[in-house]
């Protein structure tokens, strides 16, 4: 295996385990950010897969380039947006805010 195929493998194996979290965080909290953001991480996914199996393909087809970046943008929103808006605030609290 050489290094390309090696670095390709390796952001194929981080795209499947990225989606991986993102349907264990669904199973716990069904919203509508997580559901956005695995249905971009999939695109980006198939994005990945064009590249490696057809390069040529990639390069003819100029809004793969836009269509790529734009769903990791959006699956980072989505995250983010789940993140802050959509986990209910039952942590505990910090050391420094517990009265003495």
């Amino acid at each position: 295996m050489n290094e390309a195929q090696l670095v390709n493998t390796m952001g194929q194996l981080a795209g499947i385990l990225i989606l991986g979290a993102s349907v264990a965080l669904w199973f716990s909290a069904r919203t509508t950010a997580l559901l956005i953001a695995m249905v971009a991480q999939i695109v980006g996914m198939l994005c990945r897969v064009v590249v490696t199996l057809s390069p040529s393909l990639y390069s003819q087809l100029a809004p793969l380039h836009l269509l790529w970046p734009l769903a990791a943008g959006v699956f980072g929103a989505a995250l983010l947006y789940h993140a802050l808006h959509e986990i209910p605030a039952t942590r505990a609290p910090a050391s420094s805010d517990l009265s003495s």
